[in-house]
């Protein structure tokens, strides 16, 4: 499968769905392609499936088999290249160890993921003040 000529794409996570839909449009005026689930059984199911995600943004407190920060781990784990995002609404997140992602609060989303577009779509790793 060849998808070089695509916009970047985002896997979104997210179980309350009025924020995934919040999610789904910041992402996709920001320029990416967006591809949308409710928990992380679903989003690994994708991964597997789709080559083509370079990002996944995920909320940290979900309900199901995995949390954010463990959906977060193991994507690191297994899909060396794909960037990590996770947001909350409620509390802040100290980085994953080893590659740290970008943690993003919700009223700054829209501004840095626009400003940083072209840093998330390459194979460099970088966290942003919060």
């Amino acid at each position: 499968m060849v998808f070089a000529d695509k916009r970047p794409v985002v896997l979104v996570v997210e179980d309350e769905l009025l924020l995934r839909i919040n999610a789904v449009e910041m992402i996709s005026e920001a320029g990416f392609d967006v591809v949308e689930v409710g928990n992380s059984d679903e989003a690994i199911s994708i991964l597997e499936d789709r080559p083509d995600i370079h990002i996944v943004f995920t909320d940290i407190h979900m309900p199901g088999s995995m949390d954010g920060l463990k959906l977060a781990r193991f994507v690191r784990d297994r899909w060396l290249p794909i960037k990590l995002i996770k947001k909350s609404l409620f509390s802040r997140v100290s980085p994953t160890p080893s590659r740290t992602p970008l943690i993003l609060r919700q009223k700054r989303q829209r501004k840095r993921l626009s400003q940083n577009r072209s840093s998330l779509t390459k194979n460099s790793w970088r966290s942003l003040p919060h």
